[in-house]
């Protein structure tokens, strides 16, 4: 077996700050309502509950690598991978995010653990998968069957040609 590639996906400063400052003021909060337990009622400690499962299921979501395989792409995620078929990858290239034109998300994050979930874009039609961490390492992966995926290595040079590389070795065989 051939070897697996590996590339790290480290936030950017804004993704940082949101996770931060979304992290403090949850933490916050939740001390806010145990230190006046006694006063409030079962609705707050719901709301409350309700909150912080919202931030652990985002934080689970969040990306925290990739990796290129023989076969396939993997986008790394604490709640398990998103795997994609090399053979089933058509394309990949850098862009920028004047690229995307304005975007807008319909269901995901905007930075808390980075910007991951399903986004519209006016310089494409159909929505497209964020599954990146630092806007400014774009690169988009246009999947034959599915939509697609915009990803944010730390080396996005390097992932392009490790993925070219690995996409023409599969499409050899």
């Amino acid at each position: 077996m051939g070897d697996i590639l590996r590339f790290p996906a480290s936030l950017d400063n804004l993704a940082r700050i949101i996770s931060t400052v979304t992290a403090l003021g949850i933490l916050f909060a939740l001390n806010t309502l145990y230190a006046n337990r006694d006063r409030l009622g079962v609705w707050s400690w719901t709301v409350a509950c309700l909150v912080f499962g919202l931030f652990v299921v985002g934080w689970l979501f969040r990306t925290t690598g990739y990796a290129i395989t023989e076969d396939e792409l993997v986008i790394d995620r604490a709640i398990g991978p998103r795997r994609l078929a090399l053979h089933d990858i058509e394309f990949a290239k850098r862009v920028s995010s004047s690229d995307m034109g304005s975007q807008m998300r319909v269901f995901g994050s905007g930075g808390f653990g980075g910007y991951y979930g399903v986004y519209s874009s006016s310089a494409f039609k159909n929505s497209i998968d964020y599954y990146a961490t630092n806007l400014s390492n774009l690169v988009l992966i246009k999947p034959r069957t599915s939509r697609e995926l915009l990803i944010s290595p730390d080396d996005p040079a390097s992932f392009e040609t490790a993925l070219r590389a690995r996409l023409s070795a599969a499409s050899e065989e």
